[in-house]
């Protein structure tokens, strides 16, 4: 679309009379700035009235929608080829035969619109969210350690209903319920690196563990040399590394550097 409105436009603009460019120029940022403005106008009714909808019909308990999120919303209003298309398709004439004058200065104005709410709406969109104070980072963080503090201590929860039923493991179930509790207390003690010291445990254990694995490797080798192992029991054991270690990749690339 953006093709052939760049192939029409200066035949279009030659079929415009009685404007200069200068005039064009400033037709074509009135109508923008029209419609930026009646777009943030209806967005913050149109929020408010689906939240009337979901909250009174659908009976979902969503919270209200902040003023400053409407505004944000109501900025993303960018248009694109379904704008330039519905002016592409006017007819060049009317139904009495009459010639369509003003079809060419329509496609100059949403050709223009497009144009501005692309470049300068999309370009300005981080700048008006960080404005707005809605770049979330600290209450995302916030909402972030508020969740695995739920997590975990759903998990030690669990843990404790595993341990009533399987007193033989009671040894292991203390372990696990020790690097659970640590990390509770991590969360529930408000350091500022809770998330931080969370990813320095995980790259540690990944760390540790694929040593490990490195070293068990190293071992059945030797083992296998000496012919203290068989071949079976090797290839079954590297079987088992070679898994383990798929698993630590996985595990890794959810850690952020």
């Amino acid at each position: 679309m953006f093709l052939v409105i760049g192939l029409q436009l200066p035949y279009v603009l030659a079929q415009i009379r009685g404007l200069r460019g200068i005039q064009i120029l400033f037709a074509s940022a009135l109508f923008s700035v029209f419609l930026i403005f009646l777009r943030l106008l209806w967005t913050f009714p149109g929020a408010f009235l689906a939240s009337i909808v979901c909250r009174r019909l659908l009976r979902q308990d969503d919270p209200w929608p902040g003023a400053r999120s409407i505004f944000v919303v109501g900025w993303t209003g960018m248009r694109g080829v379904i704008a330039l298309a519905a002016a592409i398709s006017l007819p060049d004439s009317l139904v009495n035969g009459n010639p369509f004058s003003q079809r060419s200065l329509i496609i100059v104005l949403t050709f223009s619109v497009i144009l501005v709410t692309l470049v300068l709406q999309g370009l300005t969109l981080p700048t008006v969210i960080r404005a707005l104070g809605l770049g979330g980072t600290e209450d995302a963080e916030r909402s972030t350690r508020e969740a695995r503090r739920l997590v975990i201590e759903a998990a030690l929860e669990q843990l404790r209903r595993m341990r009533a039923s399987s007193p033989d493991f009671a040894d292991v179930d203390e372990d696990i319920a020790q690097h659970y509790e640590a990390r509770l207390a991590s969360l529930q003690s408000g350091q500022a690196d809770a998330d931080g010291q969370q990813v320095r445990w995980q790259a540690r254990y990944l760390d540790v563990s694929q040593q490990l694995l490195n070293f068990e490797r190293e071992t059945a080798l030797r083992l296998r040399r000496e012919g203290r192992i068989t071949s079976e029991a090797l290839k079954e054991i590297q079987r088992d590394l070679d898994l383990s270690v798929v698993r630590l990749n996985i595990l890794g690339r959810s850690i952020p550097p």
